[in-house]
């Protein structure tokens, strides 16, 4: 299922999301991320100090991302359910790596997160 511009543009404008995942023995975790690249069928975020997300993705691919606003005219949110693909090396994890470098930060991520996009909800009121 692939995002709309709209909804593309309401992340890309959010910038920052809580991403869920869930542990193998069932404990869920939320955590804010910046996301790095969002297409119509994918998203990528970093991880870039030893954590649960990243820990608890090596064990369960599966993810769900959310981001949301509340203006005074009304509110969007929107709901995004994926499956992950970590990286910490090779093309794509050499590519975001350089994109990173243009914009100051010089961590080296432990793993690049590629999120494909199964499904999403997203609702104006």
């Amino acid at each position: 299922m692939n995002l709309t511009q709209r909804e593309i543009d309401f992340i890309k404008e959010k910038g920052i999301c809580v991403v869920g995942t869930k542990s193998e023995y069932n404990v869920v975790n939320l955590s804010p991320r910046f996301l790095i690249e969002v297409n119509e069928d994918s998203i990528i975020f970093v991880s870039i100090f030893p954590n649960k997300t990243l820990f608890n993705l090596r064990k369960n691919n599966k993810v769900c991302i959310s981001t949301w606003d509340n203006a005074l005219d009304g509110a969007r949110f929107l709901k995004i359910y994926g499956i992950v693909e970590n990286y910490s090396s090779g093309p794509v994890y050499d590519r975001i790596l350089n994109m990173l470098k243009g914009t100051g930060i010089n961590v080296k991520p432990l793993a690049v997160t590629l999120v494909k996009i199964l499904k999403y909800f997203y609702m104006e009121v």
